[in-house]
């Protein structure tokens, strides 16, 4: 018998390990769903937390003035939110963009203004 004619994985033991993979992925489907948690947008205006809204639940998109000094206002829609306009000087919290996913923020140091977004579970790396 030659080395040549062995071998090692034949057809047969192909399709068992196929079987098997595919069995602990649904298995792993079925006791690890994927849980995505809708992104909660928290507002804070000078260190106090002012209002919280779930992103996921709302209806069509709106202004939120905020009373702060200089004056600014945030666009609440479906999934994201952002700054609509601001009378600070740099605008930076303009440049922010549209926050949608879990550790987005966008700060306005003048007004004292902080909008982040939260997944409601805990994070696990969080960088500036």
């Amino acid at each position: 018998m030659k080395n040549s004619d062995i071998k090692l994985i034949k057809k047969a033991d192909l399709v068992i390990m196929l079987v098997i993979a595919l069995f602990a992925l649904i298995l792993w489907l079925i006791f690890f769903p994927a849980k995505k948690k809708a992104a909660v947008a928290v507002i804070s205006v000078n260190g106090q937390e002012f209002r919280r809204i779930a992103l996921d639940s709302v209806a069509g998109p709106y202004e939120l003035p905020l009373d702060c000094q200089p004056p600014l206002a945030l666009m609440i829609e479906r999934g994201c939110v952002y700054v609509l306009w601001a009378e600070c000087p740099d605008k930076l919290c303009i440049r922010a963009g549209k926050l949608r996913k879990n550790g987005d923020t966008a700060v306005c140091l003048p007004a004292g203004v902080v909008v982040r977004l939260e997944a409601g579970e805990w994070l696990d790396a969080f960088t500036y």
